[in-house]
């Protein structure tokens, strides 16, 4: 299993669990639309 590690500052962590995940568009998307609108958080596959 990966570590999580610590970042800057807070933030907010989502993520996705699966098998297989790799070819999953959803963290592009995600960190996409967190992004555009300012939201300080982070999206992982696992």
């Amino acid at each position: 299993m990966r570590e999580i590690k610590n970042t800057k500052g807070p933030e907010d962590l989502f993520a996705l669990f699966g098998n297989p995940v790799a070819q999953s568009l959803s963290p592009l998307m995600h960190l996409a639309a967190y992004g555009a609108m300012g939201i300080p958080a982070r999206y992982e596959v696992f």
